[in-house]
């Protein structure tokens, strides 16, 4: 995974997979690297040192022949879609096939080329000569408060680093198995009691709704001082606002919580319920405030996202065809009626 994301904020330098029928798909090596843009080497260096990650040549080739095979396989299954009358990208679906033989080619001329990558970064490039074993708090912190780089977090940013690590060393790790359980068992569309536990204690340790943005803490403010009747008691209008960080700031407490699949809803910080709160809290009417914000600010619900119609793929929202009129009540256009089954638990 660590290469696949490498290959995906290199994939310029390597491919332009852009969909267009007029595409030459040569990356920055064919067509030149831009004003502004650091070389392929230069890029991958700082990347290793900030990251305490070894000079990857032993393995380049085999993880860039493998990201462009399975880019490959991903344009293939948009194309399948196409030719059934059901891809999300509509016409600009047509390359896919297309693009997915270049890719393919691609990945053949890079397995067989001699040199992809220099045995050693060049003079004057630090990397780390050793790959980073485990997840120690004392080595990430010194390798992001070392000063390099334009974007070293604050000391608050990284007291809450500190505290999220220990909060998963000590109440989450030690739970995933028995979490995993539950969810493969039959009762697994019921809540494991240790789960609100867990939550109850995120809130008390001030690890809650870390997702949400300075600007839209200041609007949830107001909405939850206005009207207190609708927050539940015990709640704290401090625990459901978050910290008041930036998106750049809440991306390194992301890392730490993405290490385990059960830490995101455990902070209340896990999708479609944080892009859905924000949806509410920036264009929902007061009454849908009050009825959906509120319980999932607290975590006393989950939500859902439907993006798909019967007919067509509405990933990609330009191909909707639902209209909805108002008839005594809201109606799908044409009577269309579609239902979501979502298995999700009793939260949703």
């Amino acid at each position: 995974m660590f290469y696949f994301v490498y290959y995906l904020s290199l994939q310029p330098y390597i491919i332009d997979a852009t969909l267009s029928e007029n595409s030459s798909y040569g990356g920055f090596e064919h067509s030149g690297i831009p004003d502004g843009i650091p070389q392929l080497e230069e890029y991958l260096a700082v990347y290793c040192s900030m990251s305490a990650r070894p000079w990857p040549a032993a393995n380049w080739k085999f993880y860039i022949a493998f990201s462009l095979f399975r880019g490959a396989s991903i344009y293939a299954g948009v194309y399948h879609r196409w030719t059934m009358g059901n891809a999300s990208g509509g016409e600009r679906a047509r390359f896919a096939g297309k693009a997915a033989n270049v890719m393919v080619d691609c990945a053949w001329d890079y397995i067989n080329r001699e040199n992809v990558l220099r045995a050693h970064p060049a003079t004057g490039m630090h990397v780390s000569k050793a790959p980073r074993q485990g997840f120690h708090v004392e080595q990430e912190d010194s390798t992001l408060t070392n000063g390099q780089g334009k974007f070293v977090p604050s000391e608050k940013v990284m007291q809450l680093r500190q505290k999220i690590m220990k909060f998963m060393k000590d109440h989450i790790y030690p739970k995933e198995d028995e979490l995993y359980k539950h969810a493969q068992s039959t009762s697994r569309w019921t809540i494991h009691p240790e789960e609100e536990n867990l939550k109850a204690l995120a809130k008390e340790e001030g690890l809650w709704n870390l997702f949400i943005p300075l600007d839209s803490a200041a609007r949830a403010r107001k909405l939850l001082l206005e009207d207190q009747s609708h927050v539940s008691a015990g709640s704290s209008n401090d625990l459901l606002l978050g910290a008041g960080l930036t998106n750049l700031e809440y991306g390194y407490l992301c890392e730490i919580m993405g290490r385990s699949v059960w830490a995101p809803q455990i902070f209340n910080c896990g999708a479609p319920d944080t892009g859905n709160m924000e949806v509410l809290l920036r264009y929902g009417t007061k009454e849908q405030q009050k009825q959906w914000l509120v319980p999932l600010l607290e975590g006393k619900i989950r939500s859902g996202f439907a993006m798909t119609e019967p007919q067509v793929a509405s990933s990609d929202a330009t191909n909707i065809e639902c209209a909805v009129s108002r008839a005594g009540r809201f109606l799908c256009d044409k009577w269309q009626e579609m239902v979501d089954q979502w298995g999700y638990g009793p939260e949703v």
